[in-house]
């Protein structure tokens, strides 16, 4: 819960959003009303064991045949 930069409601739930070159915290009601998009964060780089963890037999024939 934090308070929204653009209209001021307090304690509330809050999201990311590109407004300009800025980076501000936004309420539900702001966002839908001016039209805001969400700030999207890629997942950051990981390991290869990672991956492997993750790996099911269809993934495991496309990693073979890229090989």
């Amino acid at each position: 819960m934090a308070d929204c930069e653009l209209c001021g409601a307090m304690r509330v739930s809050t999201r990311a959003v590109i407004m300009g070159k800025a980076q501000i915290q936004a309420c539900k009601r702001c966002v839908d009303k001016m039209g805001l998009v969400e700030h999207k964060v890629a997942p950051g780089p990981v390991s290869y064991t990672h991956l492997r963890a993750h790996e099911t037999s269809l993934h495991l024939v496309c990693r073979l045949l890229l090989e």
